[in-house]
């Protein structure tokens, strides 16, 4: 694990990042493309690092992308207070295994911690036992609700 470098992503990392959200929005069968997943790398390249947390896992320094964790600051009404929205981790499946998710969410979480936040909130999809193991493990809570999403384009198509 020591030889895995984390950092923020790089220019470079734009397409490598748009192809990790791309692998794992297949995996759970959500249509996206690769151009629309684009525009998801350029704003984490351009966020205010006060307001988006983004790191990327690589095996070396100056490797490839190979995990990505995604957090934003938002005011949560459950957590009273400025928290954490953890909204995407995902690790390349021929890097699993390893620790690396893990290391991306304590990373986010040590970031919470030292700029004040009161909490981190986030999902997990149903089924997803993997992330759910890992999550309790760091000591999440699970709340049972339901969680929905509107999308403008709808309205378009």
């Amino acid at each position: 694990m020591s030889d895995f470098v984390f950092e923020r992503p790089l220019k470079r990392d734009r397409r490598a990042i748009a192809r990790l959200l791309l692998a794992d929005m297949q995996e759970q069968g959500v249509p996206r493309t690769e151009t629309e997943l684009l525009v998801v790398s350029d704003l984490l390249l351009t966020a205010s690092p006060d307001q988006v947390f983004c790191r990327v896992a690589r095996e070396k320094k100056g490797g490839p992308a190979v995990g990505v964790v995604i957090a934003n600051v938002v005011v949560s009404v459950k957590l009273a207070g400025c928290s954490v929205w953890l909204e995407h981790l995902y690790v390349d499946a021929e890097w699993r295994g390893r620790r690396l998710g893990r290391a991306l969410v304590e990373l986010v979480m040590d970031w919470a911690e030292e700029t004040g936040k009161v909490g981190i909130e986030l999902e997990a999809y149903q089924g997803n036992t993997p992330a759910g193991i890992l999550y309790r493990s760091l000591g999440f809570g699970r709340l049972s609700r339901e969680r929905y999403y509107f999308s403008f384009r709808w309205l378009d198509e």
